[in-house]
């Protein structure tokens, strides 16, 4: 070595020492890991277990993975002997389902060697534990029946509180959006509490038509088990009643009334002093009194009034002298004083004894003329009379007078026979002095 190194060289001899330094901290540091190994060798392996909480016997599918390993509820707690230092993953599942409809669990939070849903951990001396929290949850479904595509769609459906002291709105245009009854879903923490209130009505797109439910759901929900609410519209339409200020109202009165599709809806006429109902005007054209319509859109009904029907009556002539036995004829007219005209129906009262009266026409509407025919006869005791026409209508009865005179025939002049006999004597006296002439010639 002498030979082929020059050790009187310093450079050379720095060199080398440092060389032989080197050499001597490898052989120590593989020396201290092989001491190293060696201890860890020597001691137990530690033991990790997972556990969770809040799960139910209900729990379904996979709760935890493990090195790629899937562990159920019903493995739980599981328990895990491991090298110190050795690490391992693992993961909890965030939502696990349940056996029960409308139920599942959810991770809320974890503590021991890892407060995290998904870790790598380093297995301490001595071991540990891994515990998650999982809370349940309950599925709460709010529904809607009933709403048309006419619907307003920013018009409100429910308000529903959503967290604690936050309430949501929901309108119209979800709904029309993917044509589903379904409002909303939530899935609530059990034993939390929120506010539901859905609107008694929803406005259309169309005049004068919305939708209704007269008892809108509204109520405190505590989720302890999954849940729906439904609330049931049905459509309306207004009514538009009208009366004439002054001259009549209706029953019910005049307003805007809203009546469910289909039923019926009855209103009434009902006429102030002096005035009669005429006719129903607006969406229906009638003059039944009271008025029932079934209600399939909206309506205008406006009621109409006129003053009260009245009528007068008169006889021409309205004096009369008659012999026994002759036949009187007179004129009898009807005629519309005011209102609409109505049926008249005529009578005659107070006729002599032994005589007879006959109408032509016995009742019509005015304006008419009947002819009244009054026949005596040979008994019909003389005298004055006052012969009665009675027109009446409903509640109202017009009287007009005849003020007769019955008298006795004419009679023959006393002498008349007398007469008769002389002028056939004289008759009688010319034909003899006529012939007594002759033969004397």
């Amino acid at each position: 070595m002498d030979q082929n190194y020059n050790w009187s060289n310093p450079t050379f001899r720095e060199r080398a020492g440092e060389s032989l330094n080197l050499a001597v901290n490898y052989v120590a540091d593989v020396l201290y890991t092989l001491y190293v190994e060696y201890m860890a060798a020597q001691q137990a392996p530690a033991v990790v277990m997972f556990e969770a909480e809040g799960l139910g016997a209900d729990a379904s599918g996979a709760v935890l993975i493990v090195d790629g390993a899937e562990y159920s509820y019903s493995q739980l707690p599981v328990t895990f002997t491991w090298d110190v230092g050795s690490t391992h993953r693992f993961a909890w599942t965030a939502v696990v389902n349940s056996t029960v409809e409308g139920r599942r669990y959810v991770w809320r939070s974890a503590s021991g060697l890892s407060s995290l849903m998904e870790d790598v951990i380093t297995v301490p001396a001595g071991g540990g534990r891994v515990s998650a929290l999982f809370k349940a949850q309950h599925l709460w479904t709010f529904k809607v029946e009933g709403l048309g595509l006419d619907v307003w769609s920013d018009a409100t459906i429910a308000m529903i509180e959503v967290e604690e002291g936050r309430f949501q709105s929901f309108t119209c245009a979800g709904l029309l959006i993917t044509g589903s009854n379904v409002l909303a879903e939530f899935w609530w923490d059990e034993g939390s509490r929120h506010g539901v209130g859905y609107a008694e009505y929803i406005e259309s797109t169309v005049d004068g038509k919305r939708y209704a439910c007269h008892n809108p759901p509204r109520l405190n929900v505590t989720a302890t088990e999954p849940g729906a609410v439904t609330a049931a519209y049905h459509s309306e339409f207004r009514v538009d009643v009208g009366g004439q200020a002054g001259r009549g109202s209706t029953d019910p009165a005049p307003g805007l009334y809203w009546v469910d599709d289909g039923s019926a809806f009855t209103v009434k006429a009902v006429s102030e002093a002096c005035y009669v109902f005429s006719e129903w005007k607006g969406t229906v054209s009638s003059r039944d009194n009271p008025l029932t319509i079934e209600v399939h859109m909206p309506y205008a009904l406006q009621a109409t009034f006129m003053e009260a029907f009245d009528f007068s009556v008169s006889v021409t002539p309205a004096t009369a002298t008659a012999k026994k036995g002759t036949t009187l004829t007179f004129t009898v007219n009807v005629e519309l004083a005011k209102g609409l005209p109505q049926t008249v129906q005529l009578s005659v009262s107070g006729v002599p004894p032994n005589a007879n009266a006959y109408l032509s026409t016995p009742s019509g509407q005015p304006p008419f003329t009947a002819t009244l025919t009054l026949a005596t006869s040979p008994n019909t005791p003389t005298g004055s009379y006052q012969v009665r026409v009675e027109a009446s209508s409903g509640n109202m009865t017009r009287t007009a007078y005849i003020l007769l005179t019955i008298t006795e025939p004419e009679q023959p002049w006393p002498s008349e026979q007398i007469l008769t006999a002389a002028f056939i004597f004289i008759v009688v006296v010319g034909v003899i002095g006529i012939f007594l002439k002759l033969r004397k010639r």
